[in-house]
């Protein structure tokens, strides 16, 4: 059975995202935690509506695995510069290392994914990736 790109796609995304719990799991981080740290570690920083709305997570879920990561000193809380109500989520160089260290892992196991493909298969794929990527977020990136 040949599959298209609308039904690879979404098994690609399954498995890099159950590589990287699984990577995560190795060193300790539960699903939230692996999930919070990817996204932060894309962004220079994101709120924590945001994280929400990416993670589609309660407020009292998302505060937990914040004080958790906070406590294992991978991220910290900024307050907003133009409102202080609002905090922003930051990793320290801790998390900004470990972030690095779980995204090399996972680029080897997309590289290895993808090393039956050709240049255009490969380019194929990642223009796919792109677009379905913009499409949920609303922008480029995780």
């Amino acid at each position: 059975m040949i599959l298209n790109a609308p039904q690879i796609i979404p098994l690609f995304f399954s498995g890099v995202t159950s590589a990287r719990l699984s990577l995560g799991k190795e060193i300790g981080l539960k699903p939230a935690e692996s999930m919070i740290l990817a996204l932060v570690g894309a962004h220079e920083s994101l709120s924590i509506r945001e994280l929400r709305e990416k993670l589609k997570l309660r407020g009292s879920n998302i505060s937990f695995t914040l004080d958790t990561l906070q406590e294992r000193g991978l991220l910290r809380r900024v307050r907003g510069a133009n409102d202080k109500r609002f905090f922003y989520i930051v990793l320290t160089d801790k998390g900004t290392a470990l972030f690095q260290q779980l995204s090399q892992a996972e680029n080897k196991l997309v590289a290895s994914a993808l090393s039956g493909t050709t240049p255009n298969e490969r380019k194929a794929v990642f223009n796919m990736m792109e677009k379905l990527s913009f499409r949920e977020n609303g922008a480029a990136a995780y």
